[in-house]
């Protein structure tokens, strides 16, 4: 009975342990894919907080300028972590339904 319990708890930790390097991989990949802007964005309005005003005027972007900076970032990140179906997904999505 020990036993049992204590390789479910190793396995478990295991599972964690490699779900968070997983994770770690995924946002390695992700930052080397933004662009120079991107990345401030990230840095800032994700890692540090910061409020929009202060990271366009950083940038020195127009406010329209730098929301679509911004919804590049989130659109990336969202389609690296499934949020969103990307395109193929919606392609084949919508054959099916068709058919």
């Amino acid at each position: 009975m020990k036993k049992d319990l204590t390789f479910r708890t190793v396995l478990k930790r295991d599972q964690c342990l490699n779900y968070v390097v997983d994770f770690e991989k995924k946002i390695e990949f992700l930052k080397s894919q933004l662009t120079d802007d991107e990345m401030i964005v990230y840095t800032y309005s994700l890692e540090e907080r910061e409020l929009d005003k202060i990271i366009r005027n950083r940038l020195n972007k127009s406010p329209h300028k730098y929301y679509q900076i911004k919804k590049s970032c989130y659109l990336k990140i969202a389609l690296l972590f499934r949020l969103v179906p990307s395109i193929e997904e919606n392609s084949c999505l919508e054959i099916t339904q068709m058919i």
